[in-house]
């Protein structure tokens, strides 16, 4: 009785490797995003997010840019016993010529659910207002069109579980923009992960 080697096949070889890496690749793409936490370089506070953040947008009937869009991520900085929670919101604006801009931020900003408002006011300007040593969210353009709005465990908790549906800054209403479930699930993972 033989049991030698069978001398294997290297064209099937190579396209069972290809298939198995893009396999591989479309898994990645699919489960892409998620809840992070990274540790502060300098400051040493813990930092969780959701992504992706979630984006809103309108279509306005006047004004420098032809689509305006809202971004929208949890941010989660953990100090020592002190947890603090905030939404990163970045509101910025594209031109037909594909540049893009900045749009300032109220002070105030309500989001709406299927069930509720949750009225959200301006807790700081920048990530380093926070103590942060490196922003948690890479902004389209930083500027006066990103700030941090605190939220309570138990309004995140309703905005993860209803969904957003909404967002008003001042006068401007703004739509979810197309398929956000990515980053509604992100924000239903931290809720249910964390215990809030």
């Amino acid at each position: 009785m033989s049991f030698g080697c069978v001398k294997p096949d290297v064209g099937i070889c190579r396209r069972l490797n290809a298939a198995l890496i893009g396999i591989a690749f479309l898994l990645g793409a699919c489960n892409s995003g998620g809840v992070r936490e990274t540790l502060d370089e300098e400051t040493f506070v813990s930092v969780i997010v959701a992504e992706p953040p979630v984006t809103f947008f309108r279509l306005p009937e006047s004004g420098p840019y032809d689509r305006e869009l809202v971004s929208v991520g949890l941010v989660d900085i953990i100090a020592s016993r002190q947890r603090d929670i905030y939404l990163w919101i970045n509101n910025w604006g594209t031109r037909a010529d594909g540049s893009t801009g900045d749009r300032a931020l109220p002070e105030m900003i309500t989001l709406s659910t299927a069930s509720r408002e949750l009225v959200l006011n301006r807790s700081a300007d920048t990530h380093t207002t926070l103590g942060l040593s490196s922003a948690p969210y890479t902004s389209v353009r930083s500027g006066p069109g990103e700030a941090y709005f605190a939220v309570s465990a138990e309004d995140l908790a309703q905005l993860a579980n209803d969904g957003p549906a909404e967002i008003r800054l001042g006068d401007a209403v703004y739509a979810l923009w197309g398929d956000q479930r990515r980053g509604i699930n992100a924000l239903r993972q931290y809720v249910n992960e964390s215990r809030l």
